[in-house]
This record gives C-alpha cells, structure tokens and sequence, in this order.
C-alpha cells in the first residue's frame, strides 16, 4: 500500500512535470527561483524526471539551480548513455572519482560505452 508522497512524482507540480517534459525552460525557471525554494526532495525528482525524458538545457537548468545528483538521477544518467549529461554534472561540480554512488564500476563501464560510442561516431 502506498502513502500519500511515497510517489515522487507527486512531489512535482504537474505543470512543472509537464514543462520538464516538453523542455519548457520558462515556467522550470520561474518555480526554481519562488520563494521560498521548492523542497530539496522535489527538485531532485524533477531531475530525475529530467534525465530521464529531457534535454540537456533542462538538466542545466536545474543543475545550475542547485539541483544535486541522487543515485537515481545517476543511474538514469547511465542508461541515457549522453556525453553532453556527464558533461553538466561535471561542469556542475560532480567529481568522477566520487564513490558516493553504490556500484561506482558503473561509472567507468558507462564512460567506456560512451567513448566507444564517440570513437564510432568519428570513424
């Protein structure tokens, strides 16, 4: 049985899981900066939902508005297999040699994937 809250998505107001989802920067923006801040909890589930179902400018957005990395925002960052996603969490401060994830060997086999995936692209 689920509680009220328990669904992550819930903590997201549906027009900003919409906005997020149709890369719609205005609206994200503007609840990022209210005040007083959206929860923490609610922010890393808007990343989450972004890395999963958005753009790169999206993910900046939010990570740029203090937005941190989860482990699920992490693993949904190694399935998107995106150069340009590991790129802001590294312009955003994430440390590559962080062992703050479970299963850090995920990191280096993503990495691997994502620069044989580049190598072949310049092939």
């Amino acid at each position: 049985m689920r509680l009220p809250g328990d669904d992550p998505d819930e903590r997201i107001p549906n027009d900003i899981q919409d906005a997020i989802k149709s890369n719609d920067l205005k609206p994200l923006r503007k609840w990022l900066r209210q005040w007083p801040d959206p929860e923490y909890e609610a922010k890393q589930d808007c990343l989450k939902l972004a890395v999963r179902e958005s753009s790169v400018a999206t993910i900046k957005t939010l990570l740029s508005h203090g937005t941190t990395l989860t482990t699920s925002s992490f693993h949904k960052a190694i399935e998107r297999e995106e150069p340009e996603v590991f790129q802001q969490l590294l312009d955003h401060g994430w440390d590559i040699n962080s062992t703050e994830f479970e299963g850090t060997a995920l990191v280096f086999v993503s990495l691997l994937n994502i620069v044989t995936s580049l190598k072949s692209f310049e092939d």
